[in-house]
């Protein structure tokens, strides 16, 4: 089940000579509902996410390369400390990430995480570069997503119900 959603922004600092990956070569912020404390006190997780995105962050893509299948190529799982991610790419140096418990597959939300989000939230995604409503639409962003995917979540819940009484 998905426990909470979260998205990064990483801005990439090359270090000269040096091909390690620590957190120590990014500034980050992030915005995380409805917990702001869960996982990111951790340096291995942010480590983790950084890891899973490096080539995209340092490559740094204009909006028109996140396309769906952009989007699903490049999405990645990980399992840490007890409960699994899923982390995709946005432009403009952003990660969004899904937190679930042990027992949920992340690769399980990824179709509907995706066309949620192009269906209807790239367009104000990418508005939210405006700086007068920078905080406020991406923390709209994370909680019109985190109420979607938890309402996919009881509607896949519905359904294998039924398949299990057939």
């Amino acid at each position: 089940m998905l426990e909470n959603i979260f998205l990064f922004e990483f801005k990439f600092i090359p270090k000269k000579n040096s091909n390690e990956i620590n957190s120590n070569n990014f500034s980050d912020v992030y915005l995380a509902y409805p917990d702001e404390d869960v996982l990111f006190d951790s340096i291995e997780i942010v480590r983790q996410i950084i890891i899973s995105q490096k080539n995209i962050l340092e490559k740094n893509y204009q909006a028109e390369h996140f396309t769906e299948d952009f989007l699903h190529v490049n999405s990645k799982a990980i399992q840490f400390d007890g409960v699994n991610l899923l982390v995709i790419p946005l432009p403009y140096q952003y990660i969004l990430g899904l937190v679930f418990d042990r027992d949920t597959n992340p690769y399980d939300y990824r179709n509907e995480l995706i066309r949620l989000f192009n269906e209807y939230l790239m367009e104000s995604y990418l508005a939210t570069f405006d700086k007068t409503y920078k905080i406020r639409t991406k923390s709209n962003l994370l909680l019109t997503l985190f109420i979607d995917l938890r309402k996919y979540d009881d509607e896949s819940l519905v359904f294998q119900k039924r398949l299990i009484r057939l």
